[in-house]
Formats: C-alpha cells, sequence, structure tokens
C-alpha cells in the first residue's frame, strides 16, 4: 500500500506491513478471468517515477524528482516482521540526496530493508533503480 502519509515527495513509498502478503501479476479487468495469475504475462509494476517522465540512464536529471526507495519494509529490532512481496515488478527508485542531509537515502532505491526479519521477496524484477 502507498504511503498513508500523502504529499511526501520524494519520500512516498510502498510501505509492507507485517504479516501482508502482496501479490501482483493478476490478469484483471484485462482479462476474461481476472482472477489469473501469471506473473510473467501479466506484469505488475510498482514504480517511483513520480512524474512518469523517466528517461536515459540512472544520472539523467529526469530521475531527479523519483522517490527514494519504491519498497519499504521497517520492523522493530529483533521483532517478526513476515511479510511478502510476490510477483512485482520494483522499478524506478532513485536513493540519492544530493544535499546528503539523510543518510539513509543513499541506499535502497528499489527497496529498502531495516529490521525486516522473515521479509520473502519472491517471482520479483529490480529494474532501473539507483543508489
Amino acid at each position: 500500500m502507498l504511503s498513508d502519509r500523502p504529499g511526501l515527495g520524494r519520500a512516498e513509498t510502498f510501505s509492507l506491513k507485517k504479516g501482508v502478503t502482496l501479490r501482483g501479476g493478476y490478469a484483471g479487468l484485462a482479462g476474461p478471468n481476472s482472477n489469473a495469475r501469471d506473473v510473467a504475462r501479466f506484469e505488475t509494476i510498482l514504480s517511483g517515477d513520480l512524474e512518469a517522465n523517466d528517461r536515459g540512464d540512472w544520472y539523467d536529471e529526469s530521475r531527479n524528482d523519483n522517490c527514494y526507495h519504491v519498497v519499504t519494509a521497517a520492523g522493530a529490532q529483533g521483532m517478526q516482521f513476515g511479510a511478502i512481496l510476490d510477483g512485482f515488478t520494483v522499478a524506478g527508485g532513485h536513493a540519492y540526496e544530493h544535499d546528503g542531509d539523510v543518510m539513509h537515502r543513499q541506499y535502497g532505491g528499489g527497496l529498502l530493508s531495516s529490521y525486516a526479519h522473515e521479509l520473502g521477496i519472491h517471482n520479483c524484477t529490480f529494474r532501473d533503480n539507483f543508489a
């Protein structure tokens, strides 16, 4: 689910929740059976390209407005987390802070995981992310 704090700009993220499984790759309304699941055929993209304007390589200025971390998973130190991300393409994260003011914004363009024990990532593709 997208952050429940609207208006965060580059700090927006899809935040995984404890014990929740997210599955992509469903046909949806485009298919004869909306519940048909085929990750290769029905790509489900979680994108950090907030302005839908990416072009060129990671250093192109069009990526400077992308979110820092497309997906985040954070748990308390020593606690069980147990979230699963299954069947998604994660793209367009740009964990690069030009001013360098926040250390964690240098890591995890596609996925930032912090104390997320028992985090499951299955059938996912990470592309065009930078950290």
